[in-house]
């Protein structure tokens, strides 16, 4: 993680490359990796009183969920780790995730959303068949990004994800 936190501290945290309910993504300048910044900043709060702790918790099981997607061959941003961050909104120290970065566009907008879409599911029914539980947010409109380059799909946001066996 050190190294993580050289690069970041080396390069800085750039612009945002997407805002869900549970945080804010940047990418981090002239690497390859991107960083979910948990919602301390006041943006999403996902409990009335989100404490860091609790914060930082709920993003160990998302990098948990996340690696043994990735392990398992899920198609999925590789993670890198977890590490504590200064807010580019407000300066606070928050729990971050850093992961891969997936250059992406909007597949919604592309003239093959049908078969892209499909890639989609299938992904998610390969990520069913080696025990893991989507949550109630993983759909065709949230959580996943298209690579139009590589021609690939790539699930994202684990926060919720269950297995059937965490011992696998």
């Amino acid at each position: 993680m050190e190294a993580i936190k050289k690069i970041i501290n080396e390069k800085g945290i750039g612009k945002t490359i997407g805002i869900g309910g549970s945080a804010t993504i940047y990418r981090i300048n002239d690497s390859g990796l991107a960083i979910k910044v948990s919602p301390l900043d006041g943006f999403f709060r996902p409990w009335p009183n989100p404490s860091p702790d609790r914060m930082y918790r709920g993003l160990y099981k998302e990098f948990v969920t996340q690696s043994q997607l990735y392990e398992r061959g899920i198609s999925v941003p590789k993670p890198e780790g977890l590490t504590w961050v200064r807010s580019p909104k407000t300066g606070i120290f928050c729990p971050s995730l850093v992961m891969e970065y997936i250059p992406h566009t909007n597949p919604h907008q592309n003239p093959e959303y049908e078969r892209i879409e499909k890639m989609f599911w299938d992904e998610v029914e390969k990520a069913k068949k080696v025990g893991f539980i989507p949550s109630f947010d993983c759909d065709p409109y949230n959580n996943w990004l298209f690579n139009s380059e590589k021609n690939k799909v790539y699930l994202i946001d684990f926060r919720f994800w269950g297995c059937q066996n965490d011992r696998k």
